[in-house]
């Protein structure tokens, strides 16, 4: 097993919250997300997202401020193209929310994995929300771990970013 050590992702008061760890992508890999937050099931889940964009599995906090998504997409992809993978993935995020504030978008290794991680703040029902979005690979296909919280629920963004993500392990 592969430990990727992400750099950031998100927080809600962490310190109280205990993590539980769960498996991905027909167990290839495992993050461990606060126990508190549970699987978004049916029409609310298709109403987070858009039809086209359903992720495969999303875990909500109890008061839905925060989510953690994630989709295998069909794209297979080798490690060394992902240069262009992000340059592409970047020119659909700007497209898709031309208003945000973009604080991150990087190509990093980690353990000898690429990962793609791109950071902004955008407007959900004119709520400001802190995404966070990794781009790894999973087999020979990109995978999406997307982190989605409203920014009057954080305390410490990158603190969380840090707690959770440390957590993944890739197989």
């Amino acid at each position: 097993m592969k430990k990727l050590l992400l750099l950031t992702l998100f927080t809600l008061p962490l310190s109280a919250t205990e993590l539980v760890t769960r498996s991905f992508f027909d167990n290839e890999i495992t993050l461990s997300i606060p126990s508190t937050f549970e699987r978004a099931q049916g029409s609310f889940a298709q109403a987070k997202y858009l039809a086209e964009k359903q992720p495969k599995e999303t875990y909500l906090s109890k008061n839905s401020a925060a989510a953690v998504a994630f989709t295998l997409t069909d794209k297979s992809v080798k490690g060394w193209q992902f240069s262009y993978v992000k340059d592409k993935l970047s020119d659909k995020l700007h497209n898709r929310f031309p208003q945000a504030t973009w604080h991150r978008e990087e190509l990093l290794k980690n353990n000898e994995q690429p990962l793609l991680v791109y950071e902004f703040v955008y407007l959900v029902d004119k709520v400001p929300t802190k995404k966070t979005l990794y781009a790894i690979l999973v087999g020979k296909k990109l995978a999406m771990i997307s982190v989605d919280v409203a920014t009057a629920e954080i305390d410490d963004w990158s603190t969380f970013n840090a707690e959770l993500m440390n957590t993944l392990d890739q197989r």
